[in-house]
């Protein structure tokens, strides 16, 4: 049957190659690769959605699928792809069919600011998304020679977590990525902290080898995502060790060291602790962050009320009138006040009609699980990058310049500044044009923070 498939391919394909248009999409090069599948099936039943991938690339002059999305990804100015060694492949596929269908289905790039909101964090995230998704969140693109061991460990029903350990004595320090990443960001910059303490890092729910449960608020919620890295604790039984988060793994340590700072020695944020980490009304960064947040709490207050309990809800009301809808006034105010002037996005707009991807899903819920946190009763060291430096090799101009129109609007200084004044038990450090993965562009400086935090806890 796949033979004839082969062969029915082949007389679909026309005598003369297509042409690309100038400007194409990808939404649109999948919808036509589904409807010459779909022919194709009704021609040979043996034929896979692979099939129809091949003979459309043959028949726009290319010698495989993943050669022609990789010249319409390079047109639409998002990525160039690189390609996934044969002996990861199959170590990748856990989850969703392939490597190469999530990433030809992946529409992160195009849709993310849409979901995270305008906000200098969005802006980088989607950066390092764009060039970094084939190798960060389903894959490694190149030999993983980290001198670590990999396991996984189960956090809930039918739920793993990839953890990595590379060994060592003293104290445990665990690393989380941050929204894309996976355990392996921290590949290059863990093993220096071996020699004086027993280093581990772990890959959340939804990415990477970690399992894919279904992509809704309950699976990824902030409190849901911090129980699963107290589970890893406990199975590995660590005691008191410090949480290490960078940009939305703060929301992790934020939701465990709120819950339960009896069990860590200390959190520290690498450039992590923003909106999703620490509330405070007026944050611009990421911009609707805190617009979610604010719903979600209202959501939540106005379905706790009932007719049942007159004097309970009556006051809830109050509380609300005093407080939340205040602290939403003032996030519209703001974002508002952010958003005007501000120029489009460069990525391009997505089809109307056009299918999320399940990593796309995946990051929705996350986003949609946001919680307010307030000021933490434990140790504290918060690394910020301010300025930020423009992301590495940036796929474009246009995202150059946005990421520069997105900068001067995110208030940066101005959200450090209510984080130390909420929490002036803190150290807070700030290094000048630092890239968001601070801890790549400037490990020594972070390194040489985050050693002096540790050496002088209890």
């Amino acid at each position: 049957r796949g033979h004839r498939a082969r062969e029915e391919g082949r007389h679909l394909v026309t005598n003369g190659k297509r042409q690309l248009p100038q400007h194409p999409h990808i939404e649109y090069l999948r919808k036509e690769a589904k409807q010459r599948f779909a022919l194709l099936k009704q021609r040979a039943s043996g034929t896979r959605l692979a099939d129809a991938q091949y003979w459309l690339a043959q028949e726009y002059g290319f010698a495989n699928w993943r050669a022609l999305k990789e010249e319409v990804l390079r047109r639409m100015g998002i990525l160039r792809m690189v390609p996934l060694p044969l002996r990861h492949a199959k170590r990748f596929q856990r989850g969703f069919s392939t490597v190469d269908e999530e990433l030809e289905s992946d529409g992160y790039f195009q849709r993310g600011a849409a979901v995270m909101g305008i906000g200098l964090i969005a802006v980088l995230v989607i950066a390092a998304m764009t060039l970094l998704l084939a190798s960060r969140a389903f894959g490694q693109t190149a030999p993983d020679t980290s001198p670590h061991m990999v396991q996984m460990v189960p956090v809930a029903e039918g739920v793993q977590l990839e953890v990595l350990d590379w060994g060592g004595s003293g104290r445990p320090l665990v690393f989380l990525a941050g929204l894309g990443s996976t355990a392996h960001d921290f590949d290059a910059f863990a093993p220096r902290f071996s020699a004086g303490h027993h280093v581990y890092a772990v890959t959340r729910r939804g990415f990477g080898a970690s399992s894919k449960p279904p992509p809704d608020s309950t699976n990824y919620s902030a409190e849901r995502l911090g129980d699963d890295v107290l589970t890893v604790l406990d199975a590995l039984k660590l005691e008191r060790p410090v949480l290490v988060g960078h940009s939305l793994a703060g929301e992790e340590l934020s939701s465990i060291a709120s819950r339960h700072p009896e069990k860590l020695a200390g959190v520290i944020y690498l450039d992590a602790a923003y909106a999703y980490a620490y509330y405070a009304p007026g944050n611009l960064n990421p911009a609707n962050a805190n617009l979610s947040i604010d719903v979600n709490a209202l959501r939540q207050k106005i379905q706790a009320l009932s007719p049942a309990k007159p004097q309970e809800s009556t006051a809830a009301i109050d509380l609300l009138l005093k407080t939340d809808l205040p602290q939403l006034q003032a996030d519209l105010r703001a974002a508002q006040k952010a958003m005007r002037d501000l120029p489009p996005p460069p990525m391009p707009a997505m089809p109307p009609g056009a299918a999320r991807s399940p990593q796309m899903k995946i990051t929705a819920a996350i986003i949609q699980g946001l919680e307010k946190f307030d000021a933490l009763k434990l140790p504290v060291l918060a690394i910020f990058a301010q300025p930020h430096a423009p992301p590495p090799n940036a796929p474009s101009q246009a995202m150059l310049d946005y990421f520069k129109a997105v900068e001067a609007k995110s208030g940066g200084p101005e959200l450090i500044a209510r984080y130390r004044a909420g929490n002036p038990a803190a150290h807070v450090v700030v290094i000048a044009n630092a890239q968001h993965a601070v801890f790549k562009s400037h490990p020594d400086d972070v390194a040489r923070e985050m050693d002096s935090f540790i050496a002088g806890l209890n």
